[in-house]
This record gives C-alpha cells, structure tokens and sequence, in this order.
C-alpha cells in the first residue's frame, strides 16, 4: 500500500519547503469498494404483473347486476359507463361519458360505485363490486390499459374484459 511522502532536499542550505504529494491510488480503490458494495446491496425493483384468472369455457359466471358496473371504451380516450342492463340505460339515458381524469373520470365512477354498495350492503360490499371492460374498434391499446389502471389503483377485485354487445357498439359509434 502506498504512503503519501515528504519530499525535502537536504543538499541546499537554503529554506526547504516541503511538497507535499498524495498518493491517490488507494481513494480510488475505496470509491470502487463502495460502488461494488451498494451495487450488490441495493435490490432493483421486480415488475409485477397482473394475475389473469381466467374461468373454464363453458361455465357461465353469475353476478347481481346490482354490484356490476359496465366501462364501454371509446375513441378520443373516452368511457361511456352504466349500470344495470344496456337496454335500460339506453332507454332512460342513464349512462355517463367520462375520460381517465381523476375528478370526473372513470376512477371516480368506480369510487362511487364501490361507496354505493358499501352503504347499501356494509363493508363487504365493496369489494364485491364486478367491472366489465369492454374495449371497441374504436379505443386504443392504451385505454385498455388505463381501465385497468384504474382497476388496480381503486381495489377492485373482480373486473373482466369482454366484447360489447352488437347494441353498445351501434350506439357508441354514434358518440
């Protein structure tokens, strides 16, 4: 290991000053310990990815349709929502176009159900609340995505992507 050294001139009889010179080599060893050290030590951040439980052909799912809450993907990342059956909200325009905004959009419709059924049937309810993600030709891959988003932002434990029916595709083409 080296030593830092005094270099003095003992030949001269006039005022010696030293120089002083520092042997860097064993701060640069140091600085790569350390960086080998955190390196090894610091854990990267795994990806996590979504559990996809998808059910056997055949069996039909049963649902109250009161704890289910319909999210029609539109062009021009928009959401056209409803409860309850198509024919019923389109008949008595019980439907909301939303976006992904926080205040207004598809998250806080969620909220709103989730807070419906907790009041209306206690705390278990909320998490028995069931959102169909039905993306059409005209949605993007990204709005798929951010309804998933908010899936998984507001807790909710069942939702399922499926087709729309011919009726919601005919009506959304008109929005």
């Amino acid at each position: 290991m080296a030593q830092a050294e005094l270099q003095t001139n003992l030949g001269s009889k006039r005022k010696i000053h030293a120089l002083p010179r520092i042997d860097m080599t064993p701060m640069v060893d140091l600085g790569f310990l350390l960086i080998t050290f955190f390196i090894f030590t610091t854990s990267m951040a795994e990806p996590r990815a979504t559990n996809l439980v998808m059910p056997k052909e055949g069996d039909p799912t049963r649902i109250k349709e009161s704890r289910v809450l319909h999210a029609i993907l539109l062009a021009g990342n928009k959401v056209l929502v409803y409860e309850g059956q198509w024919q019923q909200a389109a008949a008595t325009r019980k439907w909301k176009i939303a976006g992904f905004d926080e205040k207004e959009g598809l998250g806080y419709l969620i909220r709103q159900k989730q807070e419906k059924l907790q009041a209306s049937d206690g705390t278990a309810a909320r998490g028995e609340m069931v959102l169909l993600i039905k993306p059409t030709r005209f949605s993007s891959y990204k709005n798929l995505v951010d309804a998933l988003d908010e899936a998984l932002i507001n807790a909710v434990e069942k939702f399922m992507i499926i087709d729309p029916d011919e009726a919601e595709v005919r009506y959304a083409a008109k929005l």
